[in-house]
């Protein structure tokens, strides 16, 4: 009878987990494959220059003073290489790229690490977001130039909550450099009456609070649900960059959680003799020793 008990709580344990992580995403397949051809990801559109949306060899990693974030170092990332699909004087058709999850009727959070590839001076270019279904763009960050004076070392963000027009775009003052990673967390509330779009830049890894966002969009109307991820282009926008260690979640926690660092943890306290194992519940992957499980943050969660 507790054996019974302790499988139907383990199995309740990974269902909750399970439900406030909704889609990882490292970019661990074979260097140089189009994001299309992969298992999960589907592309409509065509490209008319630039290599497009290919996996690269190059592993992003971002920590701050909250530690080190929990796909810092993982997998390998997407390179988003000036995808326009812009032929003579027409505005072409869209170029997209997206993943899809269990939908999300309430809060969503989107993050992942960002690298401009080369400088940034151009007018603004989107970045990865949130959709309802697979032509319908949400939420999402863009980068834009800043001053002439440092186009070409510096760029900045900006935010729309559902319009894919430039001049909707909401824009941060603050100018970044090129060469560093950002981390970057997008959430996408959806009330009975409204819905509002945030982005927090760098925030603090491994906090539970949700801080003041760096920029806020709750313009027009929004999106009702939420289920996917999707890269996308129109026209002539330009966007040169790396994309790693991809996660959505529905906590704030798990949005921005933080690798395990040593017996704080709890799992790394077990005698090392002790064998551990992977095991699945609901899907969620949970590591077992010695009759205790563990989620990959490194939490106990039975």
């Amino acid at each position: 009878m507790k054996k019974h008990l302790f499988l139907v709580a383990a199995l309740a344990a990974g269902m909750a987990l399970n439900a406030e992580v909704k889609l990882t995403e490292t970019f661990d397949y074979t260097v140089g494959d189009a994001i299309g051809t992969v298992d999960g990801w589907e592309t409509t559109g065509d490209i008319t220059s630039g290599d497009g949306r290919l996996v690269d060899a190059t592993v992003l990693t971002y920590s701050n003073a909250g530690g080190e974030y929990i796909l810092s170092g993982e997998g390998k990332s997407l390179r988003h290489s000036y995808a326009s699909n812009k032929t003579g004087n027409s505005n072409g058709q869209q170029y997209l790229s997206y993943r899809s999850f269990d939908k999300v009727e309430s809060t969503v959070y989107l993050s992942y690490m960002y690298k401009p590839d080369g400088n940034q001076s151009q007018a603004n270019g989107e970045l990865l977001g949130l959709t309802s279904g697979t032509t319908n763009p949400s939420a999402r960050p863009w980068t834009g130039k800043v001053d002439d004076a440092t186009k070409n070392t510096h760029y900045r963000f900006g935010l729309t909550k559902r319009s894919g027009t430039s001049k909707d775009v909401v824009w941060d003052d603050t100018a970044y450099p090129i060469e560093d990673v950002v981390f970057l967390v997008l959430k996408f509330q959806i009330t009975e009456t409204d819905t509002v779009a945030s982005l927090f830049i760098n925030p603090t890894i491994g906090t539970t609070e949700e801080p003041t966002a760096d920029l806020v969009d709750n313009n027009g109307a929004g999106r009702d649900k939420i289920d996917a991820i999707m890269f996308r282009n129109q026209g002539a926008s330009k966007s040169n960059y790396y994309i790693g260690g991809v996660r959505v979640t529905t906590t704030w926690a798990e949005a921005v959680a933080k690798k395990s660092e040593g017996p704080s943890t709890g799992m790394d306290e077990i005698n090392a003799d002790v064998k551990a194992r992977k095991v699945f519940v609901n899907g969620q992957m949970l590591i077992e020793r010695n009759g205790e499980y563990f989620n990959m943050t490194g939490a106990k969660v039975l």
